[in-house]
């Protein structure tokens, strides 16, 4: 373990930034998408007024 941690491995590095920013972008976009859907179902129920663009 310790030999891999002093050697530096660009292939790995690379490979587990990767998965982390699509792991990031995944929730963001699951984030993004319930609270359109939480603001429709909101506005379906004339809690609040839909956005221009979405009426």
């Amino acid at each position: 373990m310790e030999k891999y941690v002093k050697r530096f491995d660009p292939v790995a590095f690379a490979k587990s930034e990767a998965e982390r920013f699509s792991r990031e972008r995944r929730r963001w976009r699951l984030g993004l998408l319930s609270s359109v859907a939480k603001r429709s179902l909101l506005a379906a129920q004339g809690v609040i007024r839909p956005l221009p663009k979405e009426a």
